[in-house]
């Protein structure tokens, strides 16, 4: 994980509930299929709890996906899964990642620590702190480092079937 110390702050992407933690600068990639794009040098994505938090308080939470931006805006069939929805229909992750990223413009990975239990904390420049938490006792995959640069993924936790 040493290989992200430094790294800049790129944006955030959801699949329907998992994160993508986007780092560092733009990097030219070829897709499985053979497709070219840019992608970011790194992206962790988690399946697991997460939060941005600084001075005790939460700017950004895992829960905040399954939450309505505005209550009362929305019946009770709401879905956090639909994207492309005005703000006050979204969900409220999907309300407050724009900003959230827009204040992040600039930041750098400045710790990053792996806890026994595989719990992951970044801390960056602006003084907020990512943190994701292992939520299962069995060991199955909460995180994973895709490295747009090698081609390598590290996954956490990768585990062989038979």
């Amino acid at each position: 994980m040493e290989r992200i110390l430094g790294s800049a702050f790129h944006s955030l992407s959801r699949a329907v509930d998992m994160l993508c933690l986007n780092l560092g600068p733009e990097v030219d990639w070829i897709s499985h299929r053979g497709e070219k794009r840019r992608m970011p040098s790194w992206s962790i994505h988690f399946q697991t709890p997460w939060r941005f938090e600084r001075n005790g308080e939460i700017l950004l939470a895992s829960r905040d996906i399954y939450e309505p931006f505005q209550p009362d805006a929305v019946g009770e069939d709401w879905a956090y899964d639909l994207a492309g929805r005005p703000p006050e229909e979204s969900s409220l992750y999907d309300a407050s990642a724009p900003a959230f990223c827009r204040n992040m413009t600039g930041a750098t990975v400045t710790d990053c620590q792996v806890s026994p239990m595989k719990d992951l904390s970044l801390c960056f420049s602006n003084g907020v702190r990512f943190q994701s938490f292992t939520p299962d006792s069995r060991q199955s995959e909460v995180w994973r480092l895709v490295d747009y640069l090698t081609g390598e993924q590290l996954v956490v936790f990768e585990l062989e079937y038979e």
